[in-house]
């Protein structure tokens, strides 16, 4: 219908085909599931074109026609070099040629020269251009269809490969091959577990159940793809149960998970306690969210529904108070299941409030500078795919990001600007909100209000704030994962100084020699201003504000004039007019 066909999109995929004999499917490239479609259509030459091969022998012909219709195609093929004058050529002898249907499919045709502008296929394109207003019409006796066109289909990676004015929307009909859809894989992955041995040993319900799961685990998986991981397992010899492991591997290239890690039950049936030492006073949340770590490893996270295969392991929502510990509970867990604390990626959502916000995390769009780049969010995942994602004060980030985190938790997946699909299916992710603990300015400290009180504020008050946004849904994904942590008590709050003195002191002994020891009546000074209503309503930060302002400010006014060699006893500590001061004494200790 068209003289000039451009296909685009999924080419580099292998495509499930029909045999002749209607009998059986197979996996052809692009190239060859084109060529099968011609010879449906009745087309009576087919010849081809790469950038490497040049012109390459004719796919298939009745022999008679290949002088009349192709006078030159012998000449060419075989060459070693592949000319864009032989392409021009070419194209012309088979889009004028008369009496049978014939067709040219050029594959890659921008990579025939060093750049977009090189002269010679400068005017391979404008061939095309005028062939593609000027090819005459043919009378094909063969299919009884007359007024057809011999046909140039080009192939490229994307439509935009080929300058805007080739696709003339009169004369070129632009084919974009999409990606494989769920009835695609699930026919394929049919065929494909038949070479697994028990296979033969399955109910007829039990391999439809087995092809609709190896469907629905390669979701966004290229048909190869999809052949590739049932191929390994073959080779590894897993038996259907375990064929994830085999989809896993193809699909982060790693065939190692930590969420499959024999060790990590053991790791997380001691996270409660492991969490309790390190975040204090937190007891109640630290349950909840050793609570999901344990759903994680078990692969129960959602059981209760048909989840989506690329679903984060876990979600987890940490709300409450600032410095009571959110943000250290994401560095343990982040090291207690990925090995190592820089498996966190951290994201502070007050940098992503505006409209454009959304492009730093996926990618600047085609035409803005940066496109290429990739996305801050989807590099990342892509180079770590086992990490665990924080975003910080996620009520501040703008609609376009919350829709994006909506694509997370539903799909497991993003696509770039580049249209580079990240997958999800690894990573641990976790928000963080003080929403609820903070009204008209005031922050409330421990003693006026419970645990279930602020717990009821803090849930109540991110509902009506994602319900104002607009993105309910949002917090539907996340379900009962809200975890709220609570004030900080005295008590508590004079444990976490006891931990910022004691790194304190072996901090300054490290950086300047001296050695110190802090007597009792400068402990009793700094636990008394630690647990006062101002100090425990900003939790650990506000302790550790104490610490540098009434300790570690005046300490360093007397150590910056110090001997080397002089050792410091911190007997008390007063507060006058100029502010804090330390009481000391202090001995020089020999050379």
């Amino acid at each position: 219908m068209k003289p000039q066909i451009v296909l685009t999109g999924n080419i580099a995929d292998e495509h499930l085909m029909r045999s002749r004999d209607d009998e059986s499917r197979s996996l052809l490239s692009t190239t060859e599931a084109v060529v099968e479609c011609l010879r449906a259509s009745a087309y009576q030459l087919v010849m081809g074109w790469d950038p490497v091969d040049g012109p390459m022998a004719h796919y298939f012909t009745n022999p008679k026609l290949a002088d009349d219709v192709v006078p030159e195609a012998d000449r060419f093929h075989g060459e070693e070099q592949a000319d864009p004058d032989r392409l021009a050529t070419l194209m012309r002898e088979v889009v004028e040629g008369t009496g049978s249907r014939a067709a040219l499919i050029v594959e890659d045709a921008p990579l025939l020269a060093g750049s977009p502008q090189d002269p010679d296929l400068h005017r391979v394109y404008l061939t095309g251009r005028r062939l593609a207003r000027t090819a005459p019409r043919i009378a094909a006796e063969t299919d009884g269809r007359n007024g057809l066109y011999n046909t140039i289909i080009w192939i490229v990676g994307r439509e935009a490969d080929l300058p805007a004015w080739l696709l003339d929307p009169n004369a070129v009909r632009v084919i974009r091959v999409p990606p494989p859809g769920m009835s695609e894989r699930r026919r394929l992955s049919a065929i494909l577990l038949r070479a697994l041995p028990e296979y033969v040993r399955l109910t007829a319900d039990d391999r439809d159940g087995a092809g609709l799961r190896l469907a629905r685990l390669t979701d966004g998986f290229s048909l190869r793809d999809v052949a590739t991981s049932v191929q390994l397992a073959a080779d590894d010899a897993l038996p259907l149960a375990r064929i994830e492991e085999a989809v896993r591997t193809v699909r982060s290239a790693d065939g190692g998970t930590p969420w499959r890690d024999p060790d990590l039950r053991r790791r997380i049936s001691g996270a409660a306690v492991a969490l309790n030492r390190t975040v204090l006073g937190q007891r109640r949340a630290v349950q909840k969210v050793a609570d999901v770590l344990a759903r994680a490893a078990l692969g129960l996270s959602g059981a209760q529904s048909a989840s989506h295969p690329t679903r984060p392991q876990g979600v987890l929502f940490l709300a409450g108070p600032t410095g009571v510990g959110k943000t250290e509970v994401a560095k343990q867990v982040a090291e207690l299941v990925f090995g190592r604390p820089e498996a966190m990626l951290r994201f502070d959502m007050s940098e992503f409030s505006e409209e454009h916000a959304k492009a730093r995390l996926i990618g600047a769009p085609p035409g803005y500078r940066g496109h290429g780049d990739g996305g801050e969010l989807t590099e990342a995942v892509r180079r770590k795919p086992f990490s665990l994602l924080l975003f910080d004060e996620i009520e501040k980030a703008h609609l376009n990001v919350l829709d994006m985190f909506l694509q997370i938790l539903e799909d497991g997946r993003l696509t770039d600007s580049a249209g580079v699909t990240t997958y999800f299916g690894d990573t641990l992710v976790v928000f963080t909100s003080n929403l609820g603990t903070v009204a008209h300015g005031t922050r409330p400290h421990r003693a006026e209000i419970t645990s279930d009180q602020l717990e009821g504020r803090v849930i109540s008050a991110i509902r009506r704030e994602f319900i104002k946004l607009g993105r309910p849904e949002l917090l539907n994904r996340i379900g009962q994962n809200i975890i709220v942590f609570g004030f900080i008590d005295g008590p508590t709050s004079v444990r976490i100084l006891e931990r910022n003195l004691e790194t304190a002191v072996q901090r300054v002994v490290k950086q300047t020699g001296h050695r110190l020891t802090i007597g009792v009546e400068a402990r009793l000074y700094l636990e008394e201003r630690v647990q006062r209503p101002e100090v425990l309503a900003f939790g650990g930060r506000g302790v550790g504000s104490v610490v540098e302002a009434c300790f570690l400010n005046p300490l360093a006014r007397i150590l910056v004039d110090a001997d080397p060699r002089d050792d410091y006893e911190i007997v008390g500590i007063e507060e006058d007019d100029g502010g804090v001061r330390l009481k000391t004494t202090h001995h020089r200790r020999e050379a």
